[in-house]
């Protein structure tokens, strides 16, 4: 049966690309040829993503391996020409880019609209040094992703026998500035690094984090700062700075290690949080309403009773991004939040999509003859919601 519907399927996306490549031959398109390519494992996603071309073969013949073993292997495989030729600069971002697409499991744009380019540039003293450049969509690789490019980086100019990063006073004041900008001005993300924080990670890192302005505004008072392409604020690199090195550190200095790289400095981002969060109990976040949209129902105050609880779990409509309400609660909030309403949240502190849940607990109400009831059905909540005083 199953062999049936999976030959079925087959059958269908055959008959569907055939059909699209017919379209785009009248050349009517951009591209003449249907871009999106059938894959059929790992492997295959990662060649047609970012390449090179029989990456695939090698991949498959260390399938039993660990992941990062694997990228390792396939890494030096690039850098030292084994699949393809090239200079130093081209070795380096395929290298990079392959790897980071095996980490992401080749899903996710990352690893090609994510880094702009990868050079090789000189510091002030006439070495070489290896920059890496974000842009926005680096973001669909989490935080523990967009770290992990940068330590894949430095693992391969170490390969390559590139020099590290050398920053000037200038440039990490210029970064310090840029990322509470950004912060400020955009978004404020999963964590904001101190202006110490910022500069420890810059002076550390070997590998220059950089990246394209992503933004319509310009830093005010450190501008035309050497090393850095004009004055706007860069985006993708505010953000692997931020929920990538500083938030991850902890899991960004095992990787680093597995790498057999000396990463000691990111410690001291592992210290400074720990000694913060041994000092504060768990308090309210507010970060969620100072992003309200004038006009949008506030329909909890952090920690405040009656508000919605977390509970961990997951049904066939919950995915990365979705949360699940039961459906009596939508009711019982005159039917606002509904199937694909997208909500900020306190915790963990990212936005949701709305699902139903009919296994997950109700409301908890109060009505009209101060009678208390937990509300778990659809029909009860429509029944009792014109009786309902307040949500407990």
């Amino acid at each position: 049966m199953s062999d049936e519907y999976f030959e079925r399927i087959n059958t269908e996306i055959k008959k569907l690309y055939s059909i699209a490549e017919q379209a785009r031959a009248k050349g009517l398109d951009a591209s003449n040829r249907v871009e999106i390519a059938q894959t059929q494992d790992l492997a295959s996603r990662v060649e047609e993503l970012v390449g090179p071309p029989t990456v695939s073969v090698y991949i498959r013949e260390m399938k039993e391996k660990p992941r990062e073993e694997i990228i390792k292997n396939i890494t030096d495989l690039i850098i030292n020409q084994k699949i393809i030729q090239g200079s130093k600069q081209q070795l380096l971002e395929q290298a990079v880019r392959t790897g980071l697409a095996l980490f992401t499991e080749a899903v996710v744009s990352a690893p090609i609209e994510g880094i702009s380019k990868i050079e090789i540039k000189k510091n002030t003293d006439g070495s070489d040094y290896a920059a890496i450049y974000f842009s926005g969509p680096i973001r669909g690789a989490g935080g523990t992703g967009q770290a992990f490019s940068v330590i894949l980086t430095d693992y391969c100019r170490i390969k390559l026998g590139i020099s590290n990063y050398r920053p000037t006073e200038g440039e990490l004041d210029r970064y310090a500035e840029e990322t509470n900008l950004y912060a400020t001005r955009t978004r404020v993300g999963q964590y904001n690094p101190t202006e110490e924080e910022v500069k420890h990670v810059v002076s550390n890192c070997p590998v220059c984090i950089t990246g394209e302005p992503t933004e319509d505004y310009e830093v005010s008072v450190h501008q035309n700062t050497i090393n850095v392409e004009g004055n706007k604020v860069r985006g993708g690199m505010c953000l692997v700075i931020s929920e990538g090195i500083c938030l991850k550190a902890s899991k960004v200095i095992k990787i680093a290690k597995n790498f057999g790289l000396e990463w000691n400095w990111v410690e001291k981002l592992i210290k400074v949080a720990k000694t913060e969060e041994s000092k504060t109990k768990i308090k309210p976040v507010e970060k969620y309403l100072n992003e309200i949209v004038a006009g949008r129902p506030i329909f909890a105050y952090p920690m405040t009773k009656g508000g919605f609880t977390l509970r961990y779990g997951r049904t066939r409509f919950t995915g990365i991004a979705a949360k699940a309400i039961n459906p009596a609660t939508m009711i019982i909030l005159d039917e606002f939040p509904v199937i694909g309403t997208q909500m900020k949240i306190e915790r963990p502190g990212k936005a949701c999509t709305l699902t139903p849940c009919t296994t997950i607990e109700g409301p908890t109400v109060k009505t009209k003859n101060g009678e208390v009831k937990t509300i778990n059905t659809l029909e009860e909540a429509i029944q009792i919601k014109n009786d309902v005083t307040e949500i407990l």
